[in-house]
């Protein structure tokens, strides 16, 4: 072989070892990872959940004190409609720009539902509970479930 054919041979062996990496990193890359996304969508909602009871719903009244004062009195500090349609009425723009219809948002009073919505059936993942402190009679706890389909 003379010096010019060993030189395009060079070449060749190059190009097809950069050819077969390329092929690799597509494969590999193409793959959704979802740990990490799953990981992703549970720290944004455990950030989330303390961000919503922060959440001023009327005349300095937090999302946190509405909730505890439906518990307790079954009655609405920002409105004269059912303190549970005000809540669920205020909270659902939010969780919906958020998450779109992904979603199950549930606060529990005693291991009991108080107040559920959203559309989230099957597959969910369960964000870690964010228990309010308080006394006993006004513990509450928010939970976010996001649909996995």
């Amino acid at each position: 072989m003379n010096k010019g054919q060993t030189e395009i041979m060079g070449l060749a062996i190059v190009v097809v070892l950069l050819v077969i990496i390329a092929g690799f990193f597509l494969i590999f890359s193409s793959k959704k990872d979802s740990g990490t996304e799953e990981i992703r969508e549970t720290i944004q909602t455990a950030n989330l959940m303390p961000a919503i009871l922060k959440y001023s719903v009327c005349d300095k009244v937090t999302m946190e004190e509405e909730i505890r004062e439906c518990i307790t009195s079954k009655t609405s500090s920002c409105n004269k409609e059912d303190c549970k349609v005000f809540i669920k009425n205020s909270l659902k723009p939010v969780l919906d720009a958020f998450f779109g219809d992904k979603y199950m948002f549930t606060i529990s009073k005693d291991e009991q539902d108080f107040l559920e919505f959203g559309n989230c059936t099957g597959d969910r993942i369960l964000a870690n509970p964010y228990n309010s402190g308080g006394s006993k009679g006004n513990r509450f706890e928010l939970n976010i479930k996001l649909c996995r389909n």
